[in-house]
């Protein structure tokens, strides 16, 4: 009798087991539904977030896309310094080439005032050619500047 009693006993509890596990799995399910549904909520109310990944092939992908990214940003950032150090070059180039302007302007100035006619012939050849290698780089350098600069 008492073993009968044992028997019916493991088959309740068994019984119970069963029940507790379906109930557990069926919130478990449950539980991963409505966790699937909050995040593709999320998903769709902020689409710049990153996409989750499903498995280790999505999280090494985005890694991937997050190192092009990172590289091609900090590529970018050393085209701009060093554009930016190429501009500040030319500017100081042309500077130099506007005082040289000034200086040949205020020596023809000062020679006109002379009398020697061939002296003064000579150096207003020779000034004008400076003029003119003066002009040409101040042009070659507002060609660069023009192709230097953005959009």
């Amino acid at each position: 009798m008492q073993g009968r009693t044992n028997d019916t006993e493991r088959r309740a509890g068994k019984e119970d087991n069963l029940q507790g596990s379906v109930s557990e799995s069926l919130a478990l399910r449950n539980l991963t539904n409505e966790f699937h549904k909050l995040r593709m909520s999320i998903e769709g109310s902020m689409p710049n977030l990153p996409k989750w990944p499903t498995g280790t092939e999505g999280l090494e992908d985005q890694v991937q896309v997050l190192g092009r990214k990172c590289a091609h940003r900090e590529r970018l950032r050393e085209m701009a310094e060093q554009h930016n150090q190429e501009l500040a070059e030319i500017q100081t180039h042309n500077h130099l080439l506007e005082q040289q302007r000034e200086d040949i302007a205020w020596q023809l100035g000062a020679l006109a005032g002379q009398g020697s006619t061939v002296h003064l012939e000579t150096l207003l050849l020779e000034l004008r050619e400076r003029e003119e290698r003066n002009e040409e780089a101040l042009q070659q350098l507002k060609d660069h500047i023009t192709t230097l600069q953005p959009g």
